[in-house]
């Protein structure tokens, strides 16, 4: 009787192929399945099995081709390959990748020679000879994990499925082939050893077990998997792939002058302003000086680590967190000051409110935000706007140097002089480059005091404060800046709330905004204030409670009406989160859009206003949905704007929800807009393996390589 039913088994297997067979057809990248065959190669055998296991053929299939694309993968991703039609055929699945050499491009390389190695496969369930099953079966889809310590470099990813329903005869089993062109990037600087490296054709000769097989009858009571075994060694194929060997830990500590914390360790420490953008890092780094930061980055490369570096923690993205090693800059906050030549050298762990301190003493001031909290590195490299910008212009504008490390762990100068290129892709670029341990910048002179106001209105006077931002606007100066805060107030009830400095005299500034006074807001401060707590005055949204989630919506229009519509979506959103807020920046913008767009990295010089959409919880159940609320309030903010308003990301620096999609340029590309070219040549020649992917992840232009 198990024969009879193993042999109607065998009948039905058999049924199908007079009909069609598979083809593996695309590949799959960030959970996407991409298009048929635009990372794939094209074949002529169509659907057909390879059967000849010396022959050429089995390398890509026969006449393979090259595809039109290359896809971009981190290691220690997930990717795959996707099939037209399931697997109908018993019988097991392999990957191999090779390296493409130097020279050649994944398009162009036909694979010969020993430089295969094994990264997957999937074999057979059998229990002694009572049946075997085979996992592949009905699969439209095969995933694995790209080894994490992989060498980044243009590689081909080979799969196949090796059909074995007709293999007892030497020559029958079917080997169904494709070829993918990809491309890792990474911090990884391993390659594998050559004695996992095989040739294909020459992995098989026809004769093996797990090619040479009844599977019918008798039941095999094992099966060994043809080819080399899938080997630990090949590149750290461990059930932990970013394990850290103590030896090399305890080296590594010896090393850095600052702190080396694992989790457990009583320095650990990963709090940031929004807790939801927090990741449980294997290791931080706490450097005191700049080598420390060039040793953290080779030991992270060394051990395949992903690296990220975190300033002042106030983000609500990810880009400044990492499950690897994480560089935290929170000590190296040393200032000195040129007052001669007018410059402040700084050190990127230093906060706002600590840099206008120091510079105050001397009568001058840099351009920095109007948050105490944000750390001076990735406020000036990504663009930098305050309460001097209308005079002095972008914080990014007036960077003059910066101390950089790179990813081969070099400290190299970019100043006018040395590295200019560099110094161009940092004023804006952001941290797309190297990790920048110091920035020098521009001084201006800086009056010692300057003139604050916060007015606060219950809702039914948002018409009249409109009005009087919109009149403002008209006659508004360089020295002043306003905001107009929605939310609630710290008893639950609905405000509307104007901000303003006036970097001028007590009379100066009244004469700017009393007319926020003449409205008669039922709680009224102005008051002339040291210039360096200008960026102490917003610290109370710096300690609001919980989860936080912000995205910048970016108008050219500003109207009651969509102010109002602005104001009843805020007022539903409350209702789940209720600590979140939406702010409308009015800064005078004319200082940045009077700089030519090539002049610098920085994307976005429209005389655009800039409002915080901010998404504020506590309750861990509204998680899932802060994202989609998120982008709900951004479509309604902008919604009278033009369509250019609309779809842009936002101010770069409140871009948070989008600054971590990096499975793809989609976004880098829309942040630096027509420097997106120039920017992928400056990354090739300083980071060209994309080590430093966190935030807005530029592709390095190289000539291996297409855009995918």
């Amino acid at each position: 009787m198990k024969f009879f039913a193993t042999a109607l088994g065998l009948a039905a297997v058999l049924v199908p192929q007079v009909a069609a067979h598979y083809r593996w057809t695309s590949l799959i990248v960030n959970s996407t399945t991409t298009a048929a065959y635009q990372y794939v190669k094209p074949n002529t055998n169509i659907n057909s099995p390879v059967t000849v296991v010396t022959s050429n053929d089995m390398t890509c299939n026969a006449g393979a081709s090259p595809a039109p694309g290359i896809a971009w993968a981190k290691a220690g991703s997930v990717i795959g390959f996707a099939l037209d039609t399931p697997i109908f055929h018993p019988g097991p699945i392999n990957v191999y990748m090779a390296k493409v050499p130097s020279g050649q491009t994944a398009a162009t390389f036909g694979g010969t020679g020993k430089v295969w190695f094994k990264v997957a496969q999937l074999g057979a369930i059998t229990d002694g000879g009572s049946t075997i099953k085979w996992p592949a079966d009905n699969l439209s889809s095969f995933t694995f994990t790209i080894p994490s310590k992989l060498v980044s470099g243009d590689y081909l990813v080979r799969i196949e499925h090796i059909a074995l329903h007709t293999a007892s005869a030497y020559g029958e089993a079917q080997f169904y082939i494709s070829c993918g062109q990809l491309h890792v990037f990474g911090a990884g600087t391993s390659s594998p050893p050559s004695t996992s490296l095989v040739a294909i054709p020459g992995v098989y000769t026809g004769n093996e077990p797990g090619l040479l097989i009844n599977i019918w009858w008798p039941i095999p009571t094992t099966y060994i998997q043809a080819a080399i075994a899938l080997r630990a060694d090949t590149l750290i194929m461990s059930e932990d792939p970013t394990a850290i060997a103590g030896d090399s830990l305890a080296n590594f500590r010896q090393r850095v002058k600052g702190t080396v914390c694992r989790p457990g360790d009583p320095d650990y420490n990963l709090s940031k302003w929004a807790p939801n953008s927090t990741k449980p890092s294997k290791v931080i780094v706490t450097p005191a000086v700049t080598e420390d930061i060039a040793e953290a980055i080779k030991f992270a490369r060394v051990e395949g680590l992903p690296l990220a570096v975190r300033g002042g923690g106030h983000s609500s993205s990810t880009a400044s967190a990492t499950d690897g090693l994480l560089i935290d800059m929170r000590n190296m906050t040393r200032i000195r000051i040129d007052e001669a030549v007018k410059v402040a050298y700084i050190e990127a762990g230093a906060r706002t409110h600590d840099v206008e301190v120091a510079t105050i003493k001397h009568g001058l001031g840099a351009c920095v935000g109007a948050c105490s909290q944000v750390s001076i590195g990735g406020y000036v490299l990504s663009g930098g706007v305050g309460y001097s910008t209308g005079i002095y212009g972008l914080a990014a504008d007036n960077l003059v140097a910066a101390t950089v490390v790179l990813a081969t762990g070099e400290v190299i100068q970019a100043n006018e002089s040395e590295n200019p290129d560099l110094l161009w892709g940092l004023r804006g670029g952001g941290s797309n480059f190297g990790v920048v341990s110091e920035v020098v910048v521009k001084l201006h002179p800086q009056r010692p005091d300057c003139y604050a106001i916060a007015y606060f209105y219950v809702p039914d006077q948002l018409s009249a404060v409109v009005e009087s931002i919109q009149q403002w606007l008209t006659v508004r100066k360089p020295q002043e800046a306003v905001q107009l805060r929605l939310s609630l107030d710290k008893d639950g009830k609905p405000t509307v709330i104007v901000t303003g400095v006036s970097n001028s005299t007590k009379e100066e500034g009244e004469a700017a905004f009393n007319r926020f006074q003449d409205i008669g807001p039922v709680k009224a401060i102005n008051v002339q204030i040291p210039w360096q707590e200008a960026s102490n005055l917003a610290n109370a949204a710096n300690e609001l409670p919980g989860n936080k989630l912000c995205v910048g919506a970016h108008i050219d229009v500003f109207d009651y009406e969509q102010v109002q519509k602005t104001f009843n979506a805020l007022m539903q959103l409350v209702k789940k989160a209720p600590f979140s807020l939406v702010i409308y920046e009015f800064y005078y913008l004319e200082q940045v859009a009077s700089v030519s767009l090539e002049a610098a990295a920085f994307g976005q010089r429209d005389n655009f206003v800039n409002v915080i959409c901010g998404v504020f919880w506590t309750d861990e159940t509204f998680s899932s949905r802060a994202r989609d609320e998120c982008l709900k309030l951004k479509k309604v903010v902008s919604g009278s704007s033009s369509t250019k308003a609309q779809e842009s990301l936002g101010y770069v620096n409140t871009a948070d929800i989008y600054s971590t999609m990096n499975e793809t340029d989609e976004y880098a590309k829309k942040i630096f807009g027509s420097n997106y070219a120039r920017l992928q040549q400056v990354k090739q020649k300083y980071d060209p393996d994309l080590v430093f992917d966190r935030w807005f992840a530029i592709r390095p232009a190289t000539k291996n390589t297409q855009e995918s």
